[in-house]
């Protein structure tokens, strides 16, 4: 018979680990081999183990290990999940502040579109007013003038001018109350004083 293949030395017992004493492996970080009877397994695992080997195992020292090692990594993986969340989240305020400011820039060029539109109707709105204004103070302007000639003609027509000849134009009465005045007559209007 050929002497018995030693793996290693069982970190519990200190004896050695054979095929004969059967044992298994940890596979998370110390890899060392434990008898099958000191691994607290019982004898279906260690077959399902040894037919199996998809299916792992583990010391308890390792086991305790691996789950405060996966603790780190599960806060590893949160500081890295919240340091993303953090930056997604600047980036989508960013990004809504961004649509909010162009919906505000549009919404403001739309109204300022609209108040050029009434400013401009409201300065067109004057610009007739002005003119209907101007049109109507011209039209004053020559009914006015219009009125003074009519005046004018009136007052022509009602002086009744004494000592002057019927039908003398009133160029003619000009001259002749010129002339009467300028000599230092008494006269008024062809008539001496009383």
């Amino acid at each position: 018979m050929a002497p018995e293949t030693t793996y290693t030395v069982c970190p519990v017992c200190n004896e050695n680990v054979t095929k004969t004493s059967g044992g298994v492996s940890c596979y998370i970080r110390c890899n060392w081999f434990y008898r099958k009877n000191c691994s607290q397994i019982t004898e279906n695992v260690y077959n399902l183990l040894a037919k199996n080997k998809v299916i792992r195992w583990s010391c308890q020292e390792c086991s305790s290990f691996s789950i405060f090692h996966d603790v780190e990594k599960v806060w590893k993986a949160l500081d890295i999940l919240t340091s993303k969340l953090d930056h997604l989240t600047q980036t989508l305020s960013s990004t809504v502040k961004n649509e909010i400011d162009k919906s505000l820039a549009s919404f403001k060029n739309k109204i300022d579109a609209s108040l050029s539109v009434i400013k401009r109707s409201i300065n067109e709105e004057r610009i007739k007013n002005n003119e209907h204004q101007n049109l109507i103070i011209a039209r004053l302007e020559v009914i006015e003038h219009e009125t003074h000639k009519i005046r004018q003609q009136e007052c022509r027509n009602d002086v009744l001018v004494y000592g002057l000849p019927p039908n003398t134009e009133p160029a003619q009465m000009a001259l002749n109350i010129g002339k009467s005045s300028s000599r230092g007559n008494e006269q008024i209007f062809g008539e001496e004083k009383p």
